[in-house]
């Protein structure tokens, strides 16, 4: 596939993926997304609590998007953190390997197997997210096998931009709630571990996720990741 052809991919996932999110008859679309989205930053959460000394236990989601990991031990503060962060640093992850068909199959199947571990060592509970995260696997198998190299690169794309569209999103809307300050969240965790205000967390979080998709983009878009990842 030629260099133009690559960066037409790259433009056309970005298309869609804004499109989704700012045409409101669109949003049940990006309904299977957030819960996504969700399974993966409560997957952070769960293997920052392993790599901090703790014990994961249990991984819900929603049926409204929403999901808690419950856990013991660890550190709070990176814990805390690793859910915005972590997804945010997934969904950039998936734009750059889309660049190329070899490694965006290699991506479908990467995740797949990630939600795999989730599934089988902590998602519980709601039927919901049981049926969800089970839906997002027997697709991202079966995508990565059968699609063609445009399609695989066009999908991996289209999947890291909306990963991050959902992160920033989510992190909009906690800006609000933090500088409310009466709800328990990530930031408000954060802020009790550190001292430092939930918002301030709120508002770097969101920084750091938007970073990580611009730059995921520009490489993504250089001519030499591009050949790199075919």
């Amino acid at each position: 596939m030629t260099l133009q052809n690559r960066r037409k991919l790259v433009l056309v996932a970005a298309g869609l993926s804004a499109v989704t999110w700012v045409v409101p008859a669109l949003s049940l679309l990006t309904l299977p997304i957030v819960y996504l989205n969700t399974h993966i930053h409560e997957l952070m959460h769960a293997l920052m609590t392993l790599a901090t000394g703790g014990s994961a236990k249990t991984i819900l989601v929603f049926g409204d998007g929403s999901g808690v990991t419950q856990s013991a031990g660890g550190s709070t503060l990176l814990i805390a953190a690793a859910g915005y962060i972590g997804a945010s640093a997934v969904g950039a992850g998936l734009i750059v390997l889309g660049s190329g068909a070899k490694r965006a199959r290699q991506a479908l199947f990467g995740l797949a197997v990630l939600l795999s571990v989730g599934l089988i060592l902590w998602v519980r509970g709601d039927l919901i997210g049981l049926l969800s995260i089970g839906g997002w696997i027997a697709l991202l198998f079966l995508f990565g096998k059968q699609a063609g190299g445009p399609a695989a690169m066009l999908g991996v794309q289209f999947l890291g931009m909306q990963q991050c569209f959902a992160s920033v999103q989510a992190l909009w809307v906690l800006l609000g709630i933090s500088a409310l300050g009466d709800f328990e969240n990530d930031a408000q965790i954060a802020a009790g571990a550190s001292g430092i205000p939930g918002i301030v967390w709120a508002v770097a979080w969101c920084g750091i996720s938007l970073l990580a998709m611009v730059l995921a983009l520009r490489k993504a878009w250089r001519p030499d990741a591009i050949r790199s990842a075919s």
